[in-house]
């Protein structure tokens, strides 16, 4: 488990950093409010800790990364006497151990976007 302690202090790095970019943008808010300026923190680790926590309500692996492709050919080919059937479902939220899915990357953008829409309207 050598990758553990690097995931942990990376995870800690993210946090501090999203901490201080909060700190910031209401700082920004703040400055440039009675300018009719208005600037929002989209806290984007909340939002990933919040979807992983739904992942592990249903059986999702938020602890291991996927590194092989979603077709298995040693499983479609039979390689190996492995005949289980071939299972393309996705399960899993990490690529390695920071970089998310791109299901993960859509289901962000996805709650971005309705952010942006809460926080500023809808654009004419």
């Amino acid at each position: 488990m050598r990758a553990r302690p690097a995931a942990d202090k990376l995870k800690d790095l993210s946090q501090r950093h999203n901490r201080q970019l909060s700190q910031a943008v209401e700082a920004l808010q703040s400055r440039y409010r009675d300018a009719g300026v208005t600037i929002r923190f989209f806290d984007i680790g909340a939002k990933l800790d919040y979807l992983m926590s739904l992942a592990e309500k249903v059986d999702y692996d938020t602890m291991h990364n996927k590194h092989e492709g979603y077709i298995d050919l040693p499983r479609v080919f039979g390689f190996a006497g492995d005949t289980r059937p071939l299972d393309s479902s996705h399960r899993h939220l990490f690529h390695d151990e920071v970089h998310p899915s791109q299901e993960v990357h859509q289901i962000l953008a996805a709650h971005m976007t309705d952010f942006i829409r809460e926080q500023y309207g809808r654009p004419a």
